[in-house]
């Protein structure tokens, strides 16, 4: 017998998007440079990471770079999310996971939610020559995990 569940919204998706040139490819990819950063208040996520604290119109926001990534955790003032125990949850699994290398640029942008919406919004996208992989999960853990386990 089967059985299907046609209200129910995927947990996660996998997309792989080929571009004509690499540096449209890359252009593909929301990779926010080093220097976007700089003068922002400094927030210490673990030992080895610190990510720069950006706010304003009741957003909140918490990113950095590692590598070739660049990583941005929103939050929002009038939801009361905090992006900074995700971000710190977020620097503590990149040290555990390793994500795949981007060929030039990849980007990580997870978004704070209450505990009851299952939006797929965890959204990690990189670049491979002429290839863009996006992964988009409901939950940053599985979307890490997911992201790490590609060959």
């Amino acid at each position: 017998m089967i059985v299907l569940f046609k209200k129910k919204t995927p947990y996660a998706t996998f997309q792989k998007k080929t571009y004509a040139t690499q540096s449209q490819a890359a252009a593909a990819v929301d990779y926010s440079q080093v220097s976007t950063n700089k003068g922002l208040p400094k927030v210490k996520l673990n030992s080895k990471i610190t990510g720069y604290e950006n706010a304003g119109g009741g957003q909140r926001y918490i990113a950095w770079n590692e590598g070739r990534w660049s990583i941005t955790v929103h939050g929002s003032v009038v939801n009361n999310t905090d992006p900074k125990k995700t971000a710190v949850q977020a620097a503590n699994l990149f040290e555990q996971y390793m994500l795949p290398a981007p060929q030039k640029y990849g980007a990580i942008e997870f978004n704070v939610h209450s505990s009851n919406d299952h939006t797929r919004d965890q959204t990690i996208t990189w670049q491979d020559g002429l290839s863009v992989y996006t992964l988009k999960a409901a939950d940053m853990n599985t979307a890490i995990q997911m992201a790490a386990s590609v060959k």
